[in-house]
């Protein structure tokens, strides 16, 4: 399977307009440039869509940009984003995120010695608006292991950041026949019951 960049930086939004703008400049900050952002508004009341425009004038990177007529809600929105996305690796920015200038390059350098077919990506902790890292550290600077031991027996829950192949996300499309929302967790559980992930 081809890809056009090894990243696909993705960003549902919906009435982001105070927020939207920390994503947009830490990506323009980004120390490795092979990327793309995929943003799709979720049918927004506020200037969320004007805004976005105006980055795609001046962005110097590649913008993909998804208006939705109708609010679809998160996990329908995530669906088209994993057949959309034209990069490798998919990068999950919330709509009030801000990412680290190197963080790109630092997946890119992990994926390039320890990526493989049975890894599904790579999840690191989150730091607070203070620089404080959300959760406990992981046993081993880098360390190959799968949803279920992190999650359970490590108890390391909380929130993290990372990127995830983009063939292993379209295998598991969220089911929204079901619910309009599914807890994200659902995904990751069954991406952990077939593959490893690398975790730093």
């Amino acid at each position: 399977m081809e890809f056009n960049y090894r990243f696909t930086v993705f960003t549902s939004c919906y009435n982001s307009s105070r927020f939207i703008h920390r994503v947009f400049e830490s990506l323009e900050s980004q120390s490795f440039r092979d990327f793309e952002w995929l943003v799709i508004d979720d049918a927004s009341t506020d200037n969320t869509k004007e805004l976005i425009k105006e980055y795609i004038k001046t962005a110097k990177f590649p913008v993909n940009f998804i208006e939705q007529e109708e609010n679809q809600m998160l996990t329908k929105n995530m669906n088209l984003g994993f057949k959309l996305a034209k990069g490798e690796l998919m990068v999950f920015a919330g709509h009030d995120d801000r990412i680290m200038p190197e963080a790109l390059e630092v997946f890119n350098n992990v994926w390039e010695k320890y990526g493989n077919n049975k890894t599904s990506g790579i999840f690191c902790l989150c730091q607070d608006q203070n620089g404080s890292l959300i959760g406990k550290k992981f046993p081993e600077d880098i360390m190959i292991s799968d949803y279920f031991t992190i999650t359970y027996k490590l108890k390391n829950d909380r929130e993290k950041f990372g990127c995830t192949r983009t063939d292993v996300l379209r295998e598991f499309l969220f089911d929204t026949e079901i619910d309009r929302y599914i807890p994200e967790s659902l995904l990751w559980g069954k991406i952990g019951m077939k593959y490893n992930t690398i975790y730093q």
